[in-house]
């Protein structure tokens, strides 16, 4: 009997988003900071090695947020600079 995966709900989708995000933002300071002159093609293979695992720990982050009472919300670009434009 073979499984099939439930599909994410945008929720879910939204929340790998910014879990992935979080975790490329703090990865990549750290690798800048022992890789100063890593081309952008060093940069993309050691990010893919980095992925999952970077991934993680922007979940783990997003989760403890959630848990102390934080959370994170999408507003588009252009609506943000409109409002700041205001």
């Amino acid at each position: 009997m073979e499984k099939t995966k439930t599909p994410l709900t945008e929720e879910q989708k939204m929340r790998r988003r910014v879990a992935r995000l979080i975790g490329r933002t703090a990865w990549f300071q750290e690798f800048r900071a022992q890789h100063p002159t890593a081309s952008k093609q060093e940069r993309d293979a050691a990010w893919k090695d980095a992925r999952k695992a970077a991934t993680k720990r922007g979940a783990r982050l997003v989760r403890v947020l959630a848990k102390k009472g934080y959370s994170l919300s999408y507003t588009p670009v252009e609506t943000a600079a409109a409002d700041a434009a205001e």
